[in-house]
């Protein structure tokens, strides 16, 4: 089974029926020590279904919603399950969406759009209330209050959950 080439949209549909099979039997359950090795293949399965689920301008969650169990095979059920039912209020479920997104390829390809609009969101009010404290202070800027007001500035950031201060590298991940 894990010869099938996920891509492939001809061996898709019955990759994931073996995926199925495998949720219904629980056998990831059943061989603990086996399955880190299936695992990153259930990932390209998924990430497949979803891929062609957009080609066909289907919403990636409802693919996701579809084949909930066997979703659960490469992603974490408790933080996926929260992140499904919390339907377009991401916020109130970021730490679960970071944790989606770290956690696997499938999630990150899925959830990276969502997961970046919230950082994105959190570093900028991070921002505006640092320079909000500085116009308030009312005092004459120079370097060293500029320096000072960055390393402020860089450590709120470091508070935010999923957000890394390391630039991003150029280089394709093919994700």
């Amino acid at each position: 089974m894990v010869s099938l080439k996920a891509a492939c949209k001809k061996q898709l549909p019955v990759a994931i029926s073996g995926l199925q099979y495998i949720a219904r039997h629980k056998i990831d359950k059943q061989y603990p020590q086996l399955w880190p090795s299936i695992r990153g293949w259930v990932g390209d399965v998924l990430c497949s279904a979803v891929d062609q689920a957009r080609k066909r301008r289907t919403d990636g969650d409802v693919t996701i919603k579809l084949h909930c169990s066997i979703s659960e095979l490469a992603l974490d059920p408790g933080s996926l399950q929260s992140v499904l039912s919390a339907g377009n209020d991401l916020k109130m479920v970021s730490g679960q969406l970071a944790a989606l997104v770290g956690g696997s390829i499938v999630g990150k390809r899925l959830l990276l759009t969502a997961v970046e609009s919230i950082i994105r969101e959190k570093v900028t009010a991070t921002v505006d209330a640092q320079v909000l404290l500085i116009m308030a202070a009312k005092v004459e800027l120079n370097s060293e209050r500029l320096t000072n007001a960055e390393a402020q500035v860089s450590k709120a950031m470091e508070a935010i959950e999923g957000y890394s201060l390391r630039p991003r590298s150029r280089r394709r991940t093919g994700v």
